[in-house]
């Protein structure tokens, strides 16, 4: 049953019950599990918005998520109540979709309301136009100023608006895409929505169907004539713990008993559910609707189930309504089972890959041939008859370099500890004798993994058993729904773990994604074989979390485990590693004091390790002796680019899961003044579902002042401070208890960026928000919201006006939302903390020199030259370089494409493009972005395709002429001279193009003559692949 027939039934029985029931009906013992319901039923009864009024905020947080979970984006929640508030740009937002969305349904209190209907609901009627109706670029922009947008380089958020040559783009309040507009002269070309993110195309639009209304704001609420159409229900929760819904502050036709009971206890009862079955038939109930995951259909079978239809839709609790005569039971109360849940779309946040970031002003930068220099932008310079544009850097003694086009490829951002006594002086020597260090440095790492890896190869390990019914029972234990990755990745390991050869497998993906569970799996097959498992953790905090998962899900199937970590008592430790040798336990959780030398596990199978880069040098070491010759298994939520190369080569197996557990939900995000009452409310709202909070607060000197603030405004709630200049063991302390629940909020300086997970708290404030990075608001945002459970992220500014830049980096995290962002993060802490950590203390210091992605880049390079026995240097590795004289500028135009970091992202896409299909994808990309590609981007484009298509030719030289071009080939062999002239030949027959053949001394030499420069540069791509096709055939 579907919830467009639940919602049939309800309004049927109503009408039946009462007769013809609408806005004016009240009810009053409803049940949490039918008032979603019932507000939808509210909702559909008149075509227009409807705000629900409740002053409990608990109230509202329920039922904001309970409608959402049924319709994205169709309730929205407004927090604010009084005008001294600031009105962010997602909280008009949230009032412009309101009212411009006929279903929506907004939750706010009594005082939010009041606040609303003042300033923002009796305004006059919106002014509206079409777009059809503008008639030149001009009026539009004309009309987005009026409309009081903000002018901005790129478009990511509600209320922006960008200008790029005959692009426009527009993000109205209310609206769900945003909105580019493409001119050709004064006349609109084409319409479009595109994504924030990608800033790519979504779909077409038809300028008739764009309607540019403006929006509401504070600024244009001064006449007031009350057009705006809209209902309003006041929902209380009554002492009984029911709740009724009526018109809010309106005269009430009937209120009606609805006599709902809510039912509990099947849990430790089971029994419990069949009489009450029969009770609810014998008070004349005649609907019973149980609602569970589809995938959970096995667990209904019993008779108890037998009288109950199947939904998949979702209720709060199960309740029974005598008046209704219905029944809804959710399968969660009756087994320990997962909550039903929608897989719903998360955006992920997404920096780009590395190697095509634009590098910032000042920033370092890494020439592969040069050494580490200063980005100083970029510069046009005059290249024989063309003009191009350059990448500036600038090294020690001030000494510049401009590197052109073709040559981007050798550049790189340069990721290490920021010191800029790494400058390389280009008067001496230093740069290729720290490149040769450490090429070196890169070699031995490389040799001893694949030394380490060879002798695993070559060892014949242990074969385990196929799964038993053990697996079965074990997956009737979880919790949740399984990903397709989770899967995948288990039938990876499963199928390495049969096999004699030593399992090395490495399970990638972000925290709370599910490698744990994956895990657990592996670890059940090799207990099925009588073996040993030992899983290793770098902290003791994480060992921690890691035995109680293990235990939680394998204790209870009969297994034996223990801990060694400094969390067991001394006399614990010795009696468990006893047992250990003895055989006795099965499964050994635990830090590196695993790894001590009284430690001999007799029947050891598998061992999992759970970020293993954070161990030191000599665990590494004893790591390696260790498990030479059974089966591996890693994870890591934020491998390090060496991992990852090793994983990607073939060196080591890689399994990933990139989907996001089913249910998670986007963090919502607000902002808000730290006077606000939200604070309160929310921080009591999340203890009473049982979660904990993160107040994020960067000033170590002052943080006990706030705790103290905090404790005076929220009596009665565990209050305690972590921050990064604490004694280690007092911080273990700390987070031991946030892991334990004995804290509801924590206030903490930045360390959460790369802390544990905790997927208990799900709110998090971040203080003085706008003083943050949009990187770094990402990546504590993405510390809640790592369980299905709804997290809210709250941004605290101060009351003052804020910059344009700070008021930007707020308004696009409020809109976007993110997942997966280990990998950033893995970076933050590379760069905060240096090499040592990652690669061990002796590369270290040849890798900061040179930076980590060339370091990264030379350790590939010497794994693929023993996979093929011969080692080329990056410097050899090069496209055949061959002259070229173009007249006139083969550039983006800075007329174009204003923004310099925007002209460098995509001279760096086209740079280290290596196809024909690459290139057209760039200028695909860029003609979407910016509109109509000028004559010097066409030339760009087509000289690109000729560099990648003379890679392995004899091409010397081409020279465009006043009608045509010149193509030189270094050809002097009789037999290939002919083989060219007659391939030429063929080739500008068909294509009617007029030539001449001269052959010299110098090479064979072909004059074409066509009508310009782009039909003579075409001709030339053309011409370059028919060779490239006859010499293939």
């Amino acid at each position: 049953m579907n919830l467009a027939k639940i919602l049939n039934l309800i309004d049927s029985r109503l009408k039946k019950i009462f007769g013809v029931w609408g806005l004016k009906t009240g009810f009053k013992n409803v049940s949490d599990g039918l008032l979603p319901f019932l507000i939808f039923l509210f909702s559909n009864k008149k075509p227009s918005p409807m705000v629900i009024v409740c002053n409990e905020h608990s109230l509202r947080i329920l039922l904001f998520e309970s409608i959402n979970h049924f319709f994205d984006d169709r309730c929205l929640n407004f927090i604010k109540s009084n005008p001294s508030e600031t009105i962010s740009g997602s909280d008009l937002h949230i009032i412009n979709s309101f009212k411009k969305n006929r279903d929506s349904i907004m939750v706010c209190s009594e005082k939010s309301f009041n606040f609303l209907k003042s300033e923002f609901f009796s305004v006059e009627k919106n002014e509206e136009v079409f777009l059809s109706d503008l008639k030149t670029r001009a009026e539009l922009i004309y009309l987005l100023r009026n409309l009081k947008m903000d002018l901005s380089e790129k478009v990511f958020s509600p209320g922006f608006y960008s200008i790029r040559g005959s692009v426009v783009d527009f993000f109205l309040f209310g609206d769900k895409h945003p909105v580019r507009v493409e001119f050709d002269m004064d006349k609109i070309y084409s319409v479009r929505t595109f994504n924030t993110q990608t800033q790519t195309q979504i779909s077409v639009l038809n300028p008739e169907s764009v309607r540019l209304e403006k929006p509401i704001s504070l600024k244009s609420s001064n006449n007031k004539s009350s057009v705006f159409h809209y209902e309003s229900l006041f929902v209380k929760k009554d002492l009984n713990g029911f709740f009724s819904i009526s018109p809010f502050k309106k005269t009430m036709s009937n209120e009606h008993d609805l006599g709902c009971i809510n039912h509990y206890g099947f849990k430790k009862n089971r029994s419990l559910l069949e009489p009450l079955v029969l009770l609810k038939k014998n008070e004349g109930v005649n609907k019973f609707i149980l609602c569970h995951n589809p995938d959970l259909q096995y667990k209904t079978n019993s008779s108890e189930f037998s009288i109950f239809e199947r939904s998949s839709v979702r209720i709060l609790s199960s309740f029974s309504s005598s008046v209704l005569k219905v029944f809804f039971l959710k399968l969660s109360d009756v087994f320990d089972v997962p909550e039903i849940t929608i897989e719903k779309r998360v955006g992920v946040f997404k920096t780009g890959e590395n190697s095509l970031n634009t590098f910032e002003w000042k920033s370092l930068v890494v020439h592969e041939n040069l050494g580490v220099g200063v980005y100083k932008g970029l510069s046009r310079v005059k290249n024989g008859s063309s003009i191009v544009e350059c990448v500036s850097l600038e090294y020690k003694h001030g000494d510049k370099v401009h590197v052109p086009l073709e040559n981007l490829h050798f550049l790189d951002e340069y990721i290490g500890p920021k010191n800029h006594k790494n400058i390389t002086d280009l008067r001496k020597t230093s740069w290729e004798k720290d490149k040769f260090k450490a090429r070196k440095s890169a070699g031995e790492i490389v040799e001893s993994f694949v030394e380490m890896y060879g002798k695993r190869t070559g060892k014949s390990g242990i074969s385990f058993q196929e799964d038993g019914e053990l697996l079965n029972d074990l997956k009737l234990g979880f919790k949740h729904v399984e990903t397709k990755d989770q899967l995948i990745a288990y039938e990876e390991i499963k199928k390495d773990m049969e096999n004699k050869k030593p399992m090395d497998r490495l399970l990638c993906g972000d925290v709370g994604f599910g490698k744990t569970e994956v895990a657990i799996r592996a670890a059940l097959k090799a207990l099925n074989s009588n073996k040993q498992v030992v899983v290793l953790a770098p902290t003791t905090i994480l060992a921690n979390q890691l035995y109680e998962a293990f235990k939680e899900r394998l204790g209870v199937l009969g297994f034996n485990l223990c801990q060694l970590s400094r969390f067991v008592a001394k006399k614990n430790v010795l009696e468990n590693v006893k047992k250990i040798n003895l055989g006795e336990t099965d499964v050994v959780v635990g830090t590196h004091r695993v790894l001590s030398k009284d430690i001999k596990i007799p029947k050891l199978g598998l061992i999992i390790i759970d970020e293993e880069h954070r161990f030191g040098a000599n665990h590494k070491e004893r790591l390696r002796v260790f498990s030479n010759d059974v089966d591996v298994l890693t994870m890591s939520a934020t491998p390090i680019p060496r991992t990852m190369q090793f994983a990607l080569m073939g060196i080591r197996d890689i399994s990933t899961i990139k989907t996001p557990p089913v249910g998670r939900q986007p963090v919502i995000t607000n902002q808000l003044s730290f006077e606000s009452s939200i604070i309160k409310h929310a921080v009591l709202y999340e203890k009473e579902r049982g979660g904990q909070s993160f107040f994020v607060y960067n000033n170590i000197e002052k943080i006990s002042g706030m705790v103290k603030r905090l404790k005076q405004l929220l009596p009665g709630i565990t209050i305690k401070f972590a921050h990064g200049k604490m004694k280690s063991t007092e911080l273990e302390k700390i987070m031991n208890e946030m892991l334990f629940k004995e804290i509801d909020l924590l206030v903490c300086t930045t360390i959460i960026e790369a802390g544990v997970d905790i997927p208990n708290v799900n709110t998090i404030f971040i203080y003085d928000s706008h003083k943050y990075g949009l990187s770094q608001l990402y990546q504590m945002r993405g510390r809640v919201g790592r369980s299905p459970v709804q997290a809210y992220c709250y941004l605290i500014t101060p009351g003052v006006e804020l910059s344009q830049d700070a008021y930007e980096r707020l308004r696009t995290l409020q809109y976007n939302s993110s997942l997966g962002s280990g990998y950033n993060i893995a970076l933050r802490d590379f760069e905060m903390r240096g090499g040592g950590n990652l690669f061990g203390t002796e590369q270290s210091g040849h890798l900061s020199n040179v930076g980590l992605n060339f370091y990264n880049k030379m350790i590939k390079e010497k794994a693929e030259s023993l996979k093929s026995d011969a080692f080329v240097e990056v410097n050899q590795k090069k496209e055949v370089v061959f002259n070229l004289s173009i007249a006139g500028e083969a550039l983006i135009p800075e007329s174009f494409m204003q923004n310099q970091d925007d002209r460098l992202f995509f001279y760096r896409r086209l740079s280290l493009s290596n196809s024909l299909e690459e290139v057209d994808r760039v200028g695909l990309d860029i003609r979407d972005r910016f509109g109509f590609l000028p004559q010097s981007l066409k030339l760009l484009l087509l000289i690109r395709k000729i560099r990648l298509l003379s890679t392995n030719t004899s091409l010397l030289h081409l020279k465009t002429v006043e009608r045509g071009f010149n193509l030189l080939f270094g050809v002097f062999d009789k037999k290939d001279v002919i083989y060219l002239v007659d391939r030429a030949s063929r080739f500008f027959s068909e294509n009617s193009v007029e030539f001449a053949v001269e052959n010299n001394s110098k090479g064979l030499t072909f004059k074409a003559f066509v009508s310009n420069v782009e039909m003579s540069l075409s001709t030339v791509v053309l011409f370059l692949s028919f060779l490239k096709k006859e010499n293939e055939n």
